[in-house]
């Protein structure tokens, strides 16, 4: 359990957005599909790609359920099945909820944190009882490099994780009580 004075801040990117960025991220860093070269991971490829962990991940979770797929040995390190999994935020926010208050922990979306960066940096110098002082802060002058896809990728497997992650953000947006949590707003395609 955590101490009634633990405040935890969670900031979730779109779960697409967030799975594009994983694939290219973990071939720069060698952790997977080290047989595919850089001008090889092109659409076709990430498309192909996501639509077998789809079935894959749809597979687990109809076999042993949300919790039993996400802690399963298939899921954690640098299996490409967590690709999905970490970003399906309602099985994460549950349990966190299990151990920890809501009151204590602190949600914003990567989009809010790039429009409104300054406001919640000052938010959050407030609730963890810190002195804002603007020149402690760099924030407002750099730009957020992890908003949108920078990638190779065709709306069309955009669209097959959004509807993927549909009902996960559907019923994040029912617990949380707000549908920001749907993810919807038009995303930056670079």
């Amino acid at each position: 359990m955590a101490t009634p004075q633990t405040v935890f801040y969670l900031q979730l990117r779109n779960p697409s957005d967030r799975v594009i960025s994983y694939v290219y991220h973990w071939h720069r860093n060698g952790w997977a599909f080290q047989n595919v070269t850089f001008e090889e991971l092109k659409a076709a490829y990430v498309d192909s790609l996501l639509k077998h962990l789809i079935v894959d991940i749809n597979v687990c979770l109809s076999t042993l359920g949300e919790l039993g797929c996400f802690y399963s040995s298939e899921s954690r390190g640098h299996d490409v099945n967590v690709l999905l999994l970490h970003s399906i935020y309602i099985i994460i926010i549950k349990e966190a909820f299990k151990f920890i208050p809501r009151g204590q922990i602190i949600l914003t979306t990567t989009q809010e944190y790039h429009d409104h960066r300054m406001e919640i940096v000052k938010m959050m110098t407030k609730r963890f009882n810190i002195t804002y002082q603007e020149e402690m802060f760099e924030v407002k002058k750099k730009s957020i490099e992890n908003v949108g896809i920078k990638n190779p990728i065709w709306r069309s497997t955009l669209e097959m994780l959004d509807e993927f992650f549909l009902p996960y953000n559907q019923r994040l947006a029912q617990l949380l009580g707000d549908d920001k949590w749907l993810f919807q707003k038009t995303r930056h395609l670079v």
